[in-house]
């Protein structure tokens, strides 16, 4: 089997820090949390830190956008019925 699409759960730090290296790396990713407020503060840090990396030229700036379009978010568990992997990190 061949891992597509991953999931994770939680957005906090160790949540939004793996969501943003598994999209790096290239893969579709969903990140739920339990309510939108987190949900939208652990996308703020994704952001945060692909610009902070940017900055410092270890990611071209153009990879900030195509990073954060891989990254896909809901509060609802239902949503990762079609992911490959899941990662608790809630």
């Amino acid at each position: 089997m061949q891992i597509q699409n991953i999931g994770v759960v939680g957005a906090g730090t160790m949540g939004n820090g793996i969501a943003q290296a598994f999209a790096q790396a290239g893969f579709p990713v969903t990140i739920v949390e339990i309510d939108e407020a987190q949900l939208q503060r652990g996308l703020a840090n994704i952001r945060k830190n692909l610009n902070k990396a940017a900055e410092k030229g270890q990611l071209a700036a153009g990879d900030v956008e195509a990073v954060m379009a891989r990254i896909s978010s809901s509060t609802r568990l239902e949503d990762l019925a079609k992911a490959d992997l899941v990662v608790e990190a809630a």
